[in-house]
């Protein structure tokens, strides 16, 4: 049919962002972490279905092995950020508080391009209004996969 189902749960759209692995903290020096990485990884979200719209900018702390584990990179993060919502005939976008936590693994495929094999991320987004109301259970799941281009 052509009309949109305005009550679908699903969000379609890419995500962007950026990681930088911490390797020397100004004034303390080389970070020693043992067999693990710390990182901070930055990104956004553009998300669109049945009318709904958001965009998300999360920052995270990442935590990585220093090697690779059977070919892949396995990390997790946890972070927290802006999310701008407008829901289905609004007028207007909200901004809220949200938090995420993910957990994925990238392979290296060439040079500077990696496969992002799979990550699974869980979090909420903050009461908003709806209307007279506020929806207090606004969680967001995600599975995604993709390409990762880092520089280094």
């Amino acid at each position: 049919s052509s009309g949109s189902n305005s009550d679908s749960p699903w969000l379609y759209g890419p995500t962007v962002g950026a990681f930088y692995t911490i390797h020397h903290i100004p004034q303390l020096g080389e970070l020693k972490t043992g067999p693990i990485s710390l990182g901070l990884d930055g990104r956004g979200d553009f998300l669109h279905g049945s009318l709904y719209s958001r965009t998300d900018a999360i920052v995270s702390l990442r935590i990585t092995p220093k090697n690779p584990i059977h070919g892949l990179m396995p990390y997790v993060q946890g972070g927290a950020g802006l999310g701008h919502t407008k829901l289905p005939y609004a007028l207007h976008f909200s901004n809220n508080w949200n938090y995420q936590f993910a957990a994925g693994a990238d392979r290296k495929l060439k040079g500077h391009l990696d496969w992002r094999v799979v990550e699974v991320s869980g979090g909420f987004l903050g009461n908003y209004a709806a209307g007279a109301a506020n929806n207090n259970s606004n969680y967001m799941f995600t599975l995604s996969t993709g390409l990762v281009f880092h520089p280094y």
